[in-house]
């Protein structure tokens, strides 16, 4: 990777660096370098010494300014998939909202945190199913999430036998437009709107198989259900049939996919809050998700339709309307006419009136039915004379999330190595947090960079420090300067050997 890295960036490298050791030294901002060891902090990086803040921000604007992240981007995921580092049968997509407290104007998305409409952009990683991230992308605004599934599913068809990987998405992705412009491609979502009496009620000889999933049993039923929108186009889909047997809650669940089994398609939607709304949430608690080493806002926004005002005034105003029209037909069934004696109708000036007003009444709103026909029911910004929106420039955080891939992925991979010596999963990631972190020192030569850790006080945690150290230097580890990295264990810094 770092081999990879140094063709894009070049003297640059020990930016992204930089970042990841951010991540790995919980540093969510270069604002916080005042609290580092810069000379250590630089010799790990490659450098003899760190440089201060004004010269790091000035080589962050260098490394901007070379437009490499997202060609970066395209080769790590390249790399990994190649490399056996991740998995691409199946992926967990789902988005995390980025807000923006600034003055520019710009599109918003959701944020779950505030619970309202913010500017920002969203970002939409795939985790695969051991939590490994294996693609990511930046939209403005709420984002796009076909698009998204669209690009992730293109860029690893071709390392996946030319298969595209099945894709397990909440029901944001529901629609029947959605499904049609994913066709091409395998996705699982929940159905959306489904009637859980009915389906409550579906008797238990109709669910053939079961799966095992945590500590529960469900029982499944699978059918091909047609879904069709209000323009009457009609998709169809697989539809999974999902019962609890302990609460006999019933769900549904649709995909497009042909290849998997009944049990896969369900199993792959149960797991889906573990491989994805978990991964964001331990993600957000480790490193500053929302963190942009520059922001930068000069270009416009691609996307500048709204929605048209004139639009929605007419649309306001054919509902008064059909109100007016409701009221007066109301008030014309109370006044029912009266017969003369030899069977006409009496003259009643007051309900003439009415279906006066109720002839009126029903033209205007052909009127106003046929000026909405006419009427575009989205105007761009250019054409009404508003202030264009601004979008944010993603080089930056590009880089920011490479390396927050970087770390995280090989977090996952340490703490697997870890499992080999500590046998517990309860332990493994506070262990290995507590190696990490762990204090120590640093003696750099001619040819090798030398950390000692100072041995955990535990006896078990401090034998799998000492085995884990020893298997990082089996992999001869080199940095970006030529020297090779290598670790030990030990209280007395003067007794640090090569």
């Amino acid at each position: 990777i770092l081999n990879q890295l140094s063709a894009f960036v070049g003297e640059y490298l020990w930016v992204p660096l930089m970042f990841v050791m951010m991540h790995v030294n919980k540093i969510g901002s270069t604002e916080q370098f005042k609290t580092l060891y810069t000379k250590e902090f630089g010799q790990i990086i490659g450098l003899k010494k760190l440089s201060n803040l004004v010269k790091v921000r000035q080589y962050i604007r260098a490394l901007v300014e070379q437009k490499q992240a997202l060609q970066a981007k395209r080769q790590f995921i390249k790399l990994q998939a190649l490399g056996g580092a991740v998995s691409l049968w199946r992926l967990f997509v789902d988005g995390h909202f980025v807000p923006y407290s600034g003055a520019a104007k710009l599109h918003k998305g959701y944020s779950t945190q505030r619970d309202l409409m913010m500017p920002g952009q969203t970002e939409f990683f795939a985790h695969d199913s051991t939590c490994n991230i294996v693609y990511f992308d930046i939209h403005e605004g709420k984002g796009d999430m076909v698009k998204s599934i669209q690009h992730v599913s293109h860029q690893l068809t071709p390392y996946n036998d030319d298969t595209p990987p099945l894709v397990v998405v909440d029901r944001e992705l529901w629609g029947v437009d959605k499904f049609i412009e994913l066709s091409a491609y395998r996705f699982v979502t929940w159905e959306k709107h489904c009637d859980k009496t009915a389906l409550k009620q579906l008797p238990d000889s109709y669910f053939t198989t079961s799966l095992e999933f945590g500590k529960n049993t469900y029982l499944l039923f699978e059918e091909n259900k047609a879904y069709t929108n209000t323009k009457g186009t009609t998709i169809e889909l697989r539809r999974v049939i999902v019962r609890n047997t302990q609460t006999t809650e019933t769900i549904a669940v649709v995909s497009n996919d042909t290849m998997e089994t009944t049990q896969v398609i369900a199993e792959s939607m149960l797991n889906r809050w573990g491989r994805s709304e978990n991964s964001f949430k331990h993600m957000g608690r480790r490193t500053n998700m929302h963190y942009n080493p520059k922001w930068h806002i000069h270009q416009d926004s691609q996307e500048q339709s709204v929605y048209n005002p004139e639009h929605s005034k007419l649309k306001k105003q054919l509902k008064q309307k059909k109100d007016v029209l409701a009221k007066i037909t109301k008030e014309l069934g109370k006044k029912e006419p009266v017969l003369k004696k030899d069977g006409t109708p009496r003259k009643s000036p007051a309900r003439d009136k009415k279906i006066a007003q109720k002839k009126q009444c029903e033209q205007d709103i052909e009127v106003l039915k046929q000026q909405l026909k006419d009427c575009p029911e989205r105007v761009n910004l250019t054409d009404i004379g508003e202030p264009l929106y601004k979008s944010i420039d993603t080089e930056a955080k590009n880089w920011w999330n490479i390396a927050e891939m970087l770390f995280w992925n090989s977090r996952k991979k340490l703490s697997r190595l870890l499992f080999q010596y500590l046998p517990d999963n309860r332990d493994l990631l506070p262990v290995l947090d507590a190696i990490t972190h762990a204090k120590g020192w640093v003696k750099s030569t001619n040819t090798m960079l030398i950390i000692r850790l100072e041995p955990l006080e535990v006896r078990r945690y401090r034998d799998a420090q000492i085995q884990l150290c020893r298997y990082l230097n089996s992999m001869n580890i080199k940095l970006p300067n030529g020297k090779l990295l290598n670790y030990d264990v030990g209280n007395n810094p003067n007794s640090v050997k090569k």
